[in-house]
């Protein structure tokens, strides 16, 4: 399966996770911290990923789960997208996911649940991001549920935002008129895929353009 999608238009942590959580562009983006959401920060991914673990297996069925895994971007920063240290950092955060999907299974919540795993950007070669580069504006995502299309392709214009949109149809949660991400096509066995509709959003089409034309 393709995996390959984009970052919004500048490859900042903000800007992304702004987008994948409210399906716009990181230009129109404004976060609310009073919609009852319950908030833990832990320092390290490793106890991070124990904690997530035990919370799953004390029964609790969240309708909504959203997890942020620090090392492999800590490792980007400094010592570069080709490096050992990198690949390490992804290959423990591999392992850290599993123990999550495990922890979902043995739980009986894996039939009605859908994994997506995205990363908010990419990283130079020589670490660090920011900017508009190939390298640091690519990304991952993957999804996995019972109607994801086994071995699909994601069409190529899949962005960050739309994982908030993917998450609103498998909730059957209708989106607002005003949220420009889209369901990609060959994703779920029953939707074909939706167009972007540059129009809701000129302002943010034409950066995007012009950012990619540039690199």
């Amino acid at each position: 399966m393709d995996y390959t999608a984009r970052t919004e238009t500048k490859s900042d942590s903000g800007p992304n996770w702004g987008a994948m959580l409210t399906d716009v562009s990181f230009l129109h983006t404004k976060l609310e911290n009073d919609i009852g959401v319950n908030e833990v920060t832990i320092e390290y991914d490793k106890a991070l990923t124990e904690a997530i673990c035990d919370y799953f297996d004390a029964c609790n069925q969240p309708t909504l789960f959203f997890v942020q895994l620090d090392d492999v971007d800590a490792a980007g920063h400094s010592f570069g997208s080709r490096s050992t240290e990198y690949f390490d950092a992804i290959a423990t955060a591999d392992e850290r996911l599993g123990r999550i999907f495990d922890a979902v299974k043995r739980n009986g919540l894996l039939d009605d649940s859908l994994f997506m795993v995205t990363a908010d950007h990419g990283h130079k070669i020589g670490g660090g991001h920011g900017r508009f580069s190939m390298r640091e504006t690519n990304t991952t995502i993957a999804v996995r549920g019972r109607t994801v299309v086994s071995g699909g392709k994601m069409d190529s214009i899949t962005r960050t935002r739309d994982v908030a949109a993917i998450a609103l149809y498998a909730l059957g949660l209708e989106r607002p008129r005003v949220m420009t991400a889209r369901v990609p096509a060959n994703l779920f066995v029953d939707v074909r895929g939706e167009t972007r509709a540059l129009y809701k959003d000129p302002l943010d089409a034409a950066t995007a353009a012009l950012a990619w034309i540039l690199t």
